[in-house]
């Protein structure tokens, strides 16, 4: 018959379920008792979609407010115009490619005022691999750049990530 191993010896294989696991309850620890509001800027609904489904495996209670537009994120930033009295987002995801104005004008417009926005953690959406030279191109809080699409382990670690610089 085998010994039995002290239970501080016994290493658990990392599945994706135990990983999912673990992330998960990372998440309950960290979040706000209410709705995390979090402001999607993404033109493309098909990626708006994948988002959301990606948000809903999570189980984060959360306030999703769109926008398609990068000419109209500080506009909602600033609560003007039609804009006006809507909540704070908790979090900026902020995709790049957009139309009048793309993600690159917004975060040099957003850098402009940056004492402003500098608690505003801001996630980076993005089809290119090489961007992690935005984290510390602009003085915000880009806090993670996410490469769509956009799954639930990738959102939960980009929120877990998050949490960690605001300490």
């Amino acid at each position: 018959m085998e010994a039995l191993m002290p239970y501080a010896a016994v290493k658990l294989a990392e599945t994706p379920a135990t990983s999912e696991f673990r992330l998960r309850d990372s998440l309950r620890h960290i979040l706000p008792d209410s709705p995390l509001r979090i402001l999607l800027v993404e033109d493309d609904f098909s990626d708006i979609m994948l988002t959301e489904i990606a948000l809903d495996a999570t189980h984060v209670d959360y306030e999703l407010h769109t926008l398609g537009n990068g000419a109209d994120v500080i506009p909602y930033l600033r609560g003007q115009r039609k804009y006006q009295g809507e909540p704070n987002p908790d979090i900026l995801m902020l995709d790049l490619s957009l139309p009048s104005k793309d993600g690159f004008e917004i975060l040099a417009e957003l850098s402009i005022n940056a004492e402003r926005y500098r608690n505003l953690p801001i996630i980076i959406l993005t089809g290119d691999t090489h961007c992690a030279f935005l984290k510390t191109s602009y003085d915000l809080n880009i806090a993670e750049y996410l490469t769509k699409p956009c799954t639930s382990e990738k959102i939960e670690r980009a929120i877990i990530a998050i949490n960690k610089h605001k300490k």
